[in-house]
């Protein structure tokens, strides 16, 4: 019992979520929030600047806004003001919720050596290995990259986008949580 009180008190938690997530999926995000509110577990979301935070209970999370500019190149300036802010909040494992910020979630924990959780909500079948190190989904423009090193766990909602992960790159099976 102590082991877990301890285990609760040093987890921090960084939920980075997508415009689809916080729009989507807010019924979810807000049960979330509440949930780890009620665990006593510190929490810094963060989401699109135009999200209006006021409109969902976020409890005790401090809401940290990115991109902070939303201007042609500014992603790198954008990135170390937010790996500044979180470094403020000494998180102890980020946890991206959609795969479209799967690629700024692996940058974020590279620059903070941290380990992460990635959330694989729709069907994975244009992941395709690109290296001894990492898994890339080509569609479009979209880049959906995990960490071998830093990712500890990836979750999915069905069976079948397990299986595509788990074919598309077999070291990262034994990662691959489904659940319901």
């Amino acid at each position: 019992m102590a082991l877990e009180k301890d285990t609760k008190q040093s987890l921090r938690l960084a939920l980075i979520a997508s415009e689809h997530t916080v729009s989507e999926y807010s019924i979810f995000l807000e049960h979330l929030l509440v949930g780890l509110a009620d665990e006593s577990i510190p929490v810094a979301l963060v989401c699109p600047p135009d999200y209006d935070a006021d409109s969902l209970f976020t409890g005790a999370a401090e809401v940290i806004s990115h991109p902070v500019f939303e201007l042609p190149l500014t992603g790198h300036l954008n990135r170390r003001l937010l790996v500044e802010q979180l470094a403020k909040f000494k998180p102890t494992v980020l946890h991206c919720l959609c795969e479209s910020k799967a690629l700024l979630t692996k940058r974020l924990a590279r620059r903070l050596d941290l380990p992460y959780v990635l959330m694989a909500n729709s069907l994975a079948r244009h992941l395709v290995p690109s290296g001894p190190s990492m898994l890339v989904w080509n569609c479009r423009t979209d880049r959906f990259s995990v960490s071998s090193r830093l990712c500890a766990k990836i979750i999915t909602p069905a069976k079948s986008i397990a299986a595509d992960i788990a074919e598309a790159y077999p070291r990262l099976a034994e990662r691959i949580e489904q659940i319901i």
